[in-house]
């Protein structure tokens, strides 16, 4: 059954995506309603889960229901989700194509193209490069658009040549963030009217006929710093790119090999 699409059951994908998770991921994109365990190829893979465990791993045979008979799985250890191919930061200026590596800066200026696709113009104190976010990213795109001029991100992902020029295709961002700041016009403690300037550290009620210090009504405010990471929906994810809930998820060096079997013959068929 090579050559014909794959039959899995959908909701048995999500009910084992919500039964194994954190511990697996990229099964099922919520937003697109898409499974994510099916190769796209004609090839003999019926489906693939990844996840941190193989004990975790091998409750999908118990849980995703599908149309044709297996006959084996296999359980690998890869380095697939896990960034591998993200090098050490470094300057822009630095930058050669085909690298995948991580950039900070700070946002010189963001324009959406038709798409829609998103050019952040990123700067360091070494040169600038545009980076791109295209429509294909969902979650991320509709994040990026909330960016300004001036923030400070760091940027993974990597670079390519576009009409002779350089080029950084973004895979997920550090964003730090600051809040805007909407100044509250004073109040009359007495009418409730908005006060108005009336002269150096005065305030007038024009309802009431009264004057007040302003300093009574002063509040000194400070932008906040919100830091956050910006990845793509589940369905836009590469093999290699590491989902941001792997980061939590502590594990101790120098895992012992796995106490199931890492291949065995469905032995019922």
């Amino acid at each position: 059954l090579w050559d014909k699409p794959r039959n899995i059951d959908t909701n048995t994908v999500i009910e084992f995506d919500l039964r194994t998770s954190p511990y697996t991921f990229l099964n099922y994109d919520y937003e697109s309603r898409k499974q994510l365990i099916t190769p796209h190829g004609l090839d003999p893979v019926l489906y693939g889960v990844r996840g941190e465990y193989p004990e975790t791993l091998l409750k999908a045979l118990d849980v995703i229901r599908v149309g044709e008979p297996p006959t084996h799985f296999t359980i690998f250890r890869t380095n697939q989700a896990t960034d591998a191919h993200v090098r050490t930061l470094k300057p822009i200026s630095m930058l050669r194509v085909y690298d995948c590596t991580e950039i900070c800066g700070t946002i010189r200026q963001l324009k959406t193209l038709p798409g829609p696709h998103v050019a952040i113009s990123i700067c360091d104190n070494t040169d600038c490069i545009t980076a791109m976010v295209y429509r294909e990213t969902g979650r991320l795109l509709r994040e990026v658009q909330h960016l300004k001029e001036g923030d400070t991100i760091c940027i993974r992902g990597c670079v390519k040549q576009h009409k002779g020029f350089l080029s950084f295709n973004v895979e997920k961002i550090y964003a730090c963030i600051k809040e805007e700041i909407h100044t509250i016009k004073p109040r009359c403690p007495i009418c409730g009217s908005t006060l108005k300037s009336k002269g150096r550290n005065t305030l007038y009620c024009h309802n009431c006929n009264r004057k007040f210090n302003d300093l009574l009504f002063r509040l000194e405010q400070y932008p906040r710093l919100e830091c956050k990471v910006l990845e793509p929906s589940p369905a836009a994810f590469h093999h290699l790119m590491m989902p941001l809930q792997r980061l939590f998820i502590r594990k101790p060096r120098g895992i012992s090999p796995p106490s199931t079997p890492i291949f065995e013959e469905f032995t019922n068929m």
